[in-house]
């Protein structure tokens, strides 16, 4: 009887060791791009169950644990197609190599409005990002209670990555739960920054969406002195198009766009044509507007509940409310706002006021403003500029 025993156990361990073989697949690897290069920080998934992964350290190197060797990896990164490979039981090291997407990568720098300090800025992205927002794709507060109402499904779309960017010198992600607290220990190293330009940071989580069929990315938060700002940055397609600038969803205030319109024929055409399109639930349209490449572009704004306009000609854009018509020339960085309260005279050198203070419910048509200010224009080409605007009542 004991040797029958002996011998259902015997059998039971040989039936159960081709299985125990296979949960124990480890796969390792370096991630490269096109260029060879090792790609850090890039998320590797499964494709079974995207929630369990790992990210590559300073290397591209990778190494995880799984439970089949009949699944599939998937391995991205900003600005790379996302690379899928079928898993192989193997302990050798293996090299995945991510290609660009199509399009050009070209990220905008942007100066702050005002001074702020290095240190202080880092500690307020670590105040807004704490360890209770580290789950649940980590909510970004302000934001989504903003805009959550309007749009319940937003934070589905966020990915594992987050940030904080100091012009490339830090790189946090939220894979790491000990993020936070490398960051905060990483503030000193900030504290003494001095450069020729203000320091700029970004609360960076990418955001895939299409957009006149390209890809672009929403790329999270900026510091702007004291407030954040959400912005959707786009880059240059490759078919003879060229859109740089960002879509600025204030938490605080209204939504606006900044563009740099650089439009070929070709591309000028090809945005006229396609009528309606939709970023998020973000209501955006196109149509031939006066001259030959000027372009319209009309977008909802949740709290004010009106649709706005940017009318982009040559570098210039136009912004309108039923209070103000907002005008920014890239080419003379002038700007002038029909705001009643906060308006202040400015000079050809002069930077961009606050996001909020641009346009609001609050201000009040002011007729003097609009009949006075040519007075402050000492350039002619920005007094041809303002003389054929008036504001929307």
């Amino acid at each position: 009887m004991l040797s029958i025993v002996k011998i259902a156990v015997i059998i039971l361990i040989a039936l159960s060791l081709p299985k125990y073989a296979n949960s124990q697949v480890t796969v390792q690897g370096v991630v490269i791009s096109e260029n060879n290069e090792a790609v850090p920080y890039a998320t590797v998934r499964l494709k079974s169950n995207e929630e369990r992964g790992t990210i590559t350290n300073l290397d591209g190197y990778f190494k995880i644990n799984l439970d089949s060797e009949s699944d599939t990896l998937l391995i991205s990164h900003v600005g790379e197609g996302t690379f899928m490979n079928a898993i192989c039981q193997t302990l050798e090291l293996d090299t995945f190599r991510l290609s660009n997407r199509g399009m050009v990568l070209k990220e905008i720098r942007v100066t702050p409005y005002s001074m702020f300090n290095a240190k202080d800025s880092v500690t307020k992205a670590l105040k807004l990002f704490d360890s209770n927002h580290w789950q649940d794709s980590l909510q970004l507060s302000a934001f989504y209670r903003e805009y959550g109402a309007q749009n319940d499904k937003w934070g589905r779309f966020f990915e594992a990555d987050l940030s904080i960017q100091h012009f490339g010198s830090l790189f946090l992600n939220d894979d790491i739960k000990i993020s936070v607290n490398q960051a905060r220990k990483s503030i000193d190293e900030f504290e003494n920054t001095k450069s020729s330009t203000n320091p700029h940071f970004i609360l960076y989580r990418p955001l895939k969406f299409k957009f006149l069929e390209q890809e672009f990315e929403y790329m999270g938060l900026e510091s702007y002195s004291d407030k954040w700002v959400y912005v959707i940055r786009f880059y240059n397609d490759t078919k003879g198009s060229e859109y740089k600038g960002k879509l600025y969803l204030d938490s605080e205030d209204l939504s606006f766009i900044e563009i740099h319109a650089k439009l070929s024929e070709r591309g000028a055409n090809k945005v006229r044509n396609k009528g309606w399109g939709k970023i998020d639930d973000q209501i955006v349209r196109y149509k031939n507007y006066r001259r030959k490449n000027d372009i319209v572009i009309k977008f909802k704004d949740y709290k004010n509940k009106q649709i706005l306009s940017a009318i982009i000609n040559n570098g210039i854009w136009t912004v309108e409310s039923k209070n103000a018509k907002v005008v920014y020339d890239y080419s003379s960085n002038f700007l002038v706002t029909g705001l009643k309260e906060q308006f202040e005279p400015l000079q050809e050198s002069a930077t961009i006021p606050k996001t909020k203070d641009l346009l609001s419910k609050n201000y009040e048509y002011d007729e003097s403003f609009w009949s006075n200010y040519n007075h402050l224009i000492a350039d002619k080409k920005q007094r041809e500029i303002l003389s054929h605007l008036t504001p929307v009542r």
